[in-house]
């Protein structure tokens, strides 16, 4: 079969995440894979929204992505080429040729196209890496705290934007052309921080006491981030040079959620979830 009717027939059975087509179920997915036999390996490299099965935490980078699977493994996609794997490994953050990501140890940074490793942050403590490299922003456990900590790799100077009590949830960071935004989620009220690692300035993006949100990721002018309130999961994007906001995609009811996210030229990428059944996948929506 022809790979542009293999993907109009994966258009059709994806859609949108929040779009009336929005039908992704395994029975479709499985129906593809049956018509178009080799073809739908290469049908994974083309710019379907349904862009990942069985995936999470994506992280984009010029035109690679990276993801973790639901086997406990970080994949990197270049744009030709094969898959390059990380085993026993969670949590990517690219920029450019470098990857990070969380193993047994700690967080390890390498350049993913041979594995050689330029830098590790060790310790069971340490999770939730962002990299804008040289920069490695990540998540750090205390006592009686979380931490969010900036390291510049080569110089070894250190920030400390933001702490907070073990109460309160503080998201996976996204690092990109000097800012650094995270989530903060506590009983009371989440939000949506953006900081500017040369000024230390800091402003609230996003701001609820009804609904949670969550995970934001950044590129150039732009932040995107989750917003789940009232049965309704949102993803939402705004303008950091003016009050231009929108939301991107959309779903209704409880049975599916967006959770992490990637920001790039080429699009939004997020994590859905399936609640009932624990099945996720990494999906792709234009800005």
């Amino acid at each position: 079969m022809p790979i542009v009717a293999v993907a109009v027939i994966a258009w059709r059975h994806c859609g949108f995440p929040g779009s009336r087509e929005d039908n992704t179920d395994d029975r479709s997915i499985q129906a593809i894979k049956e018509l178009s036999g080799p073809a739908c390996d290469l049908l994974s490299r083309l710019p379907c929204p349904c862009h990942q099965q069985d995936a999470i935490d994506p992280s984009v980078s010029g035109n690679v992505l990276a993801f973790a699977t639901q086997t406990g493994d970080v994949v990197v996609r270049p744009a030709s080429g094969p898959d390059v794997p990380f085993p026993d490994a969670s949590q990517p953050a690219l920029s450019g040729e470098y990857l990070a990501y969380v193993d047994d140890q700690g967080i390890r940074v390498v350049r993913w196209q041979d594995g050689t490793e330029v830098a590790r942050v060790a310790g069971p403590d340490v999770s939730r890496p962002g990299l804008n490299w040289p920069n490695l922003a990540f998540v750090q456990r205390g006592a009686d705290s979380r931490r969010l900590i900036v390291r510049d790799l080569v110089s070894g100077e250190t920030k400390r934007p933001a702490s907070v009590p073990l109460s309160v949830d503080l998201g996976r960071p996204s690092l990109r052309h000097g800012r650094l935004a995270w989530h903060t989620v506590s009983r009371r009220v989440s939000r949506i921080v953006v900081f500017t690692l040369s000024t230390g300035a800091r402003r609230a993006i996003a701001r609820t006491k009804i609904g949670r949100l969550s995970n934001p990721s950044l590129h150039r002018g732009r932040v995107i981030w989750v917003d789940a309130r009232s049965g309704v999961t949102y993803l939402r994007q705004a303008s950091l040079t003016s009050n231009k906001r929108r939301n991107l995609a959309k779903i209704k009811g409880r049975s599916a959620s967006y959770w992490t996210t990637s920001l790039a030229g080429s699009g939004a990428y997020m994590t859905r979830w399936t609640i009932p059944s624990g099945a996720a996948a990494i999906y792709r929506t234009s800005q």
